[in-house]
């Protein structure tokens, strides 16, 4: 981050208060996402869209699943096969 923007930005908030500086709540958010956006803000954007693609797939793919042993009748199938009994004996 430029120094001229630094200032700006910590000018524009800051009052003063007993000698020193005290700076908005707002002011001082605006700094931290200021000075964390370049070094954070990347990653953090990364990390989110890999996120949400990564549950739209998962949600996708339970849908196609889920419809996929709807028709082949895996309930019937399990139940012939005795899968159910072994899942009601571990609770």
């Amino acid at each position: 981050m430029h120094i001229q923007t630094f200032a700006a930005l910590f000018l524009a908030g800051a009052a003063s208060y007993r000698g020193g500086m005290r700076i908005s709540f707002w002011a001082g958010l605006g700094l931290l996402v200021a000075g964390c956006a370049p070094v954070v803000g990347s990653g953090a954007l990364g990390a989110g869209v890999i996120f949400f693609a990564g549950y739209f797939l998962a949600r996708a793919l339970e849908r196609w699943v889920d419809a996929w042993l709807a028709r082949m009748d895996f309930n019937r199938m399990a139940e012939a096969g005795g899968l159910r009994e072994a899942v009601d004996r571990t609770g």
